[in-house]
């Protein structure tokens, strides 16, 4: 038997004796599994109960238990020794038996209840527990709204519905236009035991708790308690309450940043047009970087229409003109912002590394992500992590390499890649890859401007050393990654560095399409000519 099979007890029947409860931490003791506190996690309607042993934030042991309420109570208080107990009830869905048998499939269902965080007496654990048994509620309403929870609530909403999408202005009748109090204030679980949202105990608990109330309008009050209400719960209005806050506090904070300007270069791809970010998704851009937008977006695509008509070998031909006709014009405009500004770039991968090329690293020019996974323009990353890629093979260069390929490779590795390399390795030529690191995979190895700014840095150093270490002269770049990251890989280009051919999928197959190098200490951007 396995660590985790011992740590997931919810493999194996529940604990039907208390006995067994004792038998069970001696085992995690045996294998020196450390934690502190207990979390009793529920699904809908209370069909399952879940002990999780915790350490921090982190599950590190699951069981159940079949036992009365009291003695239920008796094993918790075995299990929590000196820590905390805290009690969540996940409302949207029941576990399935693959939730059940999976820790990191209970650690993700923990998490996505935080919202609701509270911790519990013994004594309340007891009563809890023999709610649960009996299926007995509290008849009434907890505790009202203070003054003090009332004005804490307001705060957080700056007088906004914070339902998501609405923000509707709550001091304002927008017909009469009148001002007043137009605000509802409503519960994520609810205040009622026997309540849609109600939860024995923790309802009484949180009724008065500001974490768990929302400022809404009139609409969405009457949406989430009457027409609709077994469509919004708990954790659902939890995390609209949380992302909203997120979201308003971000905006705000933007007053105290610097402002920069932000420009657009939005090429199409696979005659596909692009669309630009909202005002909100460029605010919340530029606060990872703590700036914010000075006057409007600035859009440079003049000839974003031409391009989607184009045939591809027409466009292969005309990208580099078009790459360094936006260059140029973005240095005319930014010469009075000291070159400091927003790009928001989208556009083929090697379109966007021979853009990143032609701006150079000595400006503060900050390219912007289009998330995939969220559909817009933004970070997901709210801090930056050091260690988020690997560079792989350069211990395997020699002093004489004069030519190696370059998997790039942060969104995915696309077989084709290791076939050309394959192919190449036949002539000698070696190939090294910069990947991210196997979580990091996807759209967004690259989650915050800061670790671009690091990655670029990193990237100048290694091109350095393929040049003056190895003796590369021209690196066949493979590129698979988000745009932002592309544009962060070409502004690691400098002077000094190897001749870079990108290369791009022409009939599902690879061929260079661009030429990078430099001439007089200048970059120079082209289409590829096969010689």
């Amino acid at each position: 038997m396995d660590v985790i099979t011992k740590t997931t007890q919810t493999l194996q029947p529940p604990l039907d004796d208390l006995s067994l409860v004792e038998t069970y931490m001696k085992l995690l003791k045996a294998l020196k599994q450390e934690w502190v506190d207990v979390g009793i996690l529920t699904d809908k309607d209370h069909q399952a109960t879940i002990i999780l042993l915790l350490e921090g934030t982190r599950v590190v042991a699951a069981l159940r238990l079949l036992l009365s309420a009291e003695e239920s109570r008796d094993a918790v208080a075995l299990l929590v020794q000196a820590g905390k107990i805290y009690l969540r009830n996940h409302q949207q869905s029941n576990f399935s038996a693959e939730e059940l048998h999976c820790l990191s499939a209970l650690q993700e269902k923990w998490d996505s209840v935080k919202g609701q965080d509270v911790t519990f007496s013994l004594n309340e654990v007891g009563e809890f527990f023999s709610k649960i048994e009996s299926g007995c509620r509290d008849k009434g309403r907890g505790e009202d709204f203070t003054a003090e929870t009332k004005r804490q609530v307001m705060l957080a909403s700056h007088g906004r519905c914070m339902f998501e999408g609405c923000g509707e202005n709550l001091g304002l009748e927008d017909l009469s236009g009148h001002g007043g109090n137009f605000a509802y204030l409503a519960h994520n679980i609810a205040s009622s035991e026997q309540g849609t949202r109600g939860v024995p105990v923790l309802s009484g608990k949180l009724s008065n708790d500001p974490q768990n109330i929302l400022l809404l309008c009139d609409k969405h009050h009457r949406l989430v308690d009457k027409v609709a209400k077994a469509e919004f719960t708990a954790d659902r209005l939890a995390r609209m309450r949380h992302d909203f806050t997120v979201s308003v506090n971000q905006l705000l904070d933007g007053i105290a940043f610097e402002r920069v300007p932000a420009y657009a270069i939005l090429w199409p791809v696979h005659r596909n047009v692009i669309s630009a970010p909202s005002p909100t998704q460029i605010a919340q851009c530029l606060a990872a970087s703590k700036q914010r937008l000075m006057g409007q977006l600035h859009d440079l695509s003049d000839n974003e229409g031409m391009l989607r008509d184009l045939d591809p070998p027409m466009i292969k031909q005309l990208m580099p003109e078009a790459i360094n006709a936006a260059a140029d014009k973005l240095f005319t405009q930014l010469h009075n912002s000291r070159y400091r500004s927003a790009l928001f770039a989208f556009g083929s991968m090697s379109a966007l590394i021979g853009l990143g090329a032609r701006l150079g690293n000595k400006n503060e020019i900050t390219p912007m992500l289009r998330y995939r996974d969220g559909g817009q323009w933004c970070w997901p990353g709210e801090s930056p992590v050091r260690e988020f890629y690997e560079i792989k093979g350069e211990e395997c260069l020699g002093d004489n390499e004069t030519e190696i390929v370059m998997h790039f490779t942060f969104t995915a590795e696309p077989a084709p890649f290791k076939a050309y390399s394959d192919e190449k390795a036949k002539e000698g030529i070696k190939t090294i890859n910069v990947t991210s690191l196997g979580g990091r995979m996807g759209n967004a190895a690259i989650r915050h401007p800061v670790e671009g700014k690091w990655f670029t840095k990193d990237l100048q150093g290694l091109l350095l050393r393929l040049r003056e270490m190895h003796g590369v002269k021209t690196i066949h770049l493979l590129p698979c990654a988000s745009n932002a990251a592309c544009v962060f890989f070409g502004q690691a280009y400098d002077a000094n560095h190897p001749e870079i051919l990108v290369y791009d999928f022409e009939d599902t197959k690879l061929h260079p399409v661009l030429r990078i190098y430099n001439e007089q200490h200048r970059c120079k951007v082209s289409a590829y000519e096969a010689c």
